[in-house]
């Protein structure tokens, strides 16, 4: 038989374990939107990529790839027609790529991301690594157009 100190230890142990599940469940997200911010209905870009390399072995080219998470935080679905990154003025005076619009054409839910890429190739002859990486930020912002659905009762 337990004895009534052994049965309230075990009684605490329990609630410190539900407290701590409890926790978890009010701090950890699913994936894909742990770096949602708690106060946004809007559309934004958590988390993004790019880099600069070679095309092929033309060495007088350059690419520059992004990639970006766009994310809807608004209470409806959208319906994302394209996206164009506003290139800073020393990659956009050498850019060989006419059009810098990326077509996306999907419906994102509420609280939910999609992964777009793009790339614009530019003239480097001349250019040295330190004079292109002094452009960055390569990319200032974004132009977006998108639908918001509204749904009817």
């Amino acid at each position: 038989m337990m004895k009534n100190n052994q049965k309230i230890l075990i009684g605490i142990g329990i609630l410190a374990l539900i407290a701590l599940l409890a926790s978890l469940l009010l701090f950890v997200m699913p994936a894909g939107t742990d770096r949602t911010p708690q106060d946004t209905n809007d559309i934004y870009i958590p988390v993004r990529g790019e880099g600069v390399g070679s095309v092929g072995n033309n060495t007088g080219e350059q690419r520059f790839s992004y990639w970006i998470s766009l994310c809807n935080g608004k209470n409806d679905e959208i319906f994302v027609s394209w996206i164009e990154p506003i290139y800073s003025n020393e990659l956009l005076k050498k850019s060989q790529t006419k059009n810098h619009k990326v077509i996306v054409e999907k419906t994102i839910l509420p609280n939910n991301c999609t992964k777009i890429n793009g790339e614009l190739i530019f003239d480097s002859k001349g250019l040295s690594k330190t004079e292109i990486n002094s452009w960055d930020p390569y990319i200032t912002g974004f132009r977006i157009s998108y639908e918001k659905i509204i749904q009817l009762d």
